[in-house]
């Protein structure tokens, strides 16, 4: 089944060690994932553009949630609901 990968928030303190792992995960440029961790800062969601198997979602969001992420990961045509 495919997921969407949805962030909401994040907490920590090392914003340039978690974009470099960020950026590593969704497979982007450092500055992309800097700028996206703003945005996320200022409490927008953030998604993966595209969708990912329902094993590669479980293992984001804990890997994401160890981070200090808010993630969600729910399957492709479902709305929303924050996890």
């Amino acid at each position: 089944m495919s997921c969407y990968i949805r962030i909401h928030n994040w907490e920590g303190s090392n914003q340039q060690d978690v974009a470099y792992r960020f950026a590593k995960v969704f497979r982007m440029e450092i500055d992309d994932a800097l700028e996206v961790l703003e945005g996320i800062g200022l409490g927008r969601t953030w998604q993966f553009p595209q969708t990912v198997s329902s094993k590669q979602g479980e293992i984001a969001l804990a890997y994401l949630t160890d981070l200090g992420f808010e993630t969600e990961v729910s399957p492709a045509g479902t709305p929303s609901s924050r996890r």
